[in-house]
């Protein structure tokens, strides 16, 4: 029987991830984040390091971008409120 990464819930984008078809093992999603948002929240991947610590790295930036930018909706939001 073939181990399978565990179903999480995104910490950004908030979607279950069932992992019902994880892929190869190198890039299954890491909690807390899913692959997109890994990718998409990302400032960029780093140059050297191992390949999971880079991944890590990626998470991290991920999370910071995530709440820096929730951060500017609610200032925003309060600044232009009517």
């Amino acid at each position: 029987m073939s181990e399978r990464p565990e179903q999480f819930d995104c910490a950004i984008c908030e979607r279950r991830i069932d992992n019902r078809w994880p892929g190869s093992k190198k890039m299954w999603p890491i909690q807390p984040l899913c692959r997109y948002c890994e990718e998409k929240w990302s400032a960029g991947a780093p140059a050297h390091g191992a390949f999971r610590d880079r991944r890590v790295a990626r998470q991290i930036s991920a999370l910071a971008n995530a709440i820096d930018t929730a951060a500017h909706h609610q200032k925003w939001g309060q600044f232009h409120a009517s």
